[in-house]
């Protein structure tokens, strides 16, 4: 019993004539005929009887039809929901730093191009994504960090972020002096940019005040504008303080500070057609 069969099993039925399905179908009376009965064959029963030029629907017949209806229905969701042209789920590992602040307005252009996508964000920090990718819970993977060189893991620099130590606007720093004793407000971690500044930490040798480990910008930024320490932040995030002067960079002796942003995925990640054009557009937006 085949798909193809039963749509014509179907279409028979609605016309009550081999000829006449044979036209609606495009088909040819004797390829109608020849489906028909392998479709008999192949259920061990009589569909139609032929009684002076007419057909007539047997009980097992009149049976059939409501399953054939089913099952070209059910394939007809399948399809839908398998093929490529079903609607594709993305699922996007990333720093909310990125996502927050660097590529909204690139994901937005991104899904109104593709209607037939949608977009699953895995928040995650920089030493998590590899392991997001590995495990297969994302299928790629936006981070800020060193150049990533495993294996296994294919990674495309898109860019350098700068990564600057920020205050609140509201208190003034005269030299790295001031700086001993501030409440530091940064993620958890040791990986990506918080390296960079745990360096520059122990380089400058500041003595910092209590630590306070916080997952989210926006609460990492309302500490610093109200003054309860410092922070070492992409300056994405916080262009829009700068500007309201609600925050302050620090620059000490001159020192920028840099992490790429590169684009990751897994080598024995299956690319499918639009995973391949969210990866394609986002190098040809954001490669330099």
């Amino acid at each position: 019993m085949e798909i193809k069969q039963l749509k014509i099993f179907l279409s028979v039925c609605e016309h009550m004539s081999f000829t006449q399905a044979a036209k609606a179908l495009n088909y040819s009376q004797s390829t109608i005929s020849d489906h028909i009965k392998k479709l008999e064959v192949s259920l061990n029963t009589r569909l139609f009887n032929r009684i002076n030029r007419e057909i007539f629907l047997t009980d097992q017949g009149e049976k059939l039809i409501s399953y054939a209806r089913k099952i070209i229905e059910l394939e007809r969701e399948a399809t839908l929901e398998i093929s490529d042209t079903a609607v594709k789920v993305i699922h996007v590992g990333i720093l909310e730093s990125l996502v927050s602040y660097k590529f909204p307005a690139f994901f937005r252009k991104f899904l109104e191009e593709n209607i037939d996508c949608r977009i699953v964000f895995k928040i995650a920090r920089c030493e998590a994504l590899v392991d997001l990718l590995r495990k297969d819970v994302v299928d790629i993977a936006f981070t800020l960090d060193e150049m990533i060189k495993e294996k296994d893991i294919h990674s495309t620099l898109l860019f350098e972020e700068e990564i600057v130590l920020a205050i609140s606007g509201k208190k003034e720093i005269n030299g790295v002096k001031d700086l001993n004793g501030m409440n530091v407000i940064i993620s958890e971690g040791d990986q990506g940019y918080n390296q960079l500044f745990y360096n520059l930490s122990k380089g400058l040798s500041i003595q910092h005040g209590s630590f306070i480990y916080m997952e989210s910008i926006e609460g990492i930024k309302n500490f610093v504008k109200d003054g309860f320490g410092l922070t070492f932040i992409p300056e994405t995030a916080i262009e829009k303080e700068v500007k309201e002067k609600s925050i302050q960079k620090v620059i000490i002796n001159n020192q920028q500070f840099y992490h790429n942003v590169q684009l990751l995925t897994h080598r024995d990640k299956y690319i499918d057609s639009k995973l391949k054009q969210l990866i394609d557009q986002s190098i040809k937006t954001y490669r330099r």
